[in-house]
């Protein structure tokens, strides 16, 4: 079971690398506020899937480290934080609307990042 894992991570962190168009970016499964590989300063880090790997873990997991790997390719921090509004719920709004901006923008053209972000959209919202 550890092996299929390891291999998941690898095929996802090579593919999170290739969304956000950075050949080296890190990629680590991990639980909790545990850092990712020692020395690495741009980590995506995903909460693993329970070690059955179940289909709706996989979507979770692979929804979440798209929606990471998008913002990474398509967001412009010096830009946003330039433009964000004044007042805390006017910046939460800003911030939510460019993850969504990001994911459309990404998941226009890919149609396997799309199907995960919806997935993940789903899992989240049928979360009470």
């Amino acid at each position: 079971m550890k092996d299929r894992l390891d291999i998941f991570e690898r095929a996802l962190g090579a593919t999170t690398r290739a969304i956000a168009d950075d050949p080296k970016l890190e990629f680590a499964l991990r639980s909790g506020n545990r850092r990712g590989p020692a020395g690495a300063a741009d980590v995506v880090r995903v909460a693993p899937p329970r070690q059955d790997l179940p289909t709706g873990e996989i979507a979770r997991v692979r929804g979440e480290a798209d929606s990471q790997a998008l913002r990474r390719r398509y967001h412009d921090d010096t830009l946003h934080r330039r433009m964000v509004p004044d007042g805390e719920i006017a910046g939460m709004l800003f911030d939510g609307l460019e993850q969504l901006r990001v994911e459309l923008v990404g998941g226009r053209d890919m149609a396997g990042v799309r199907a995960n972000l919806e997935e993940l959209f789903h899992r989240r919202t049928a979360e009470p």
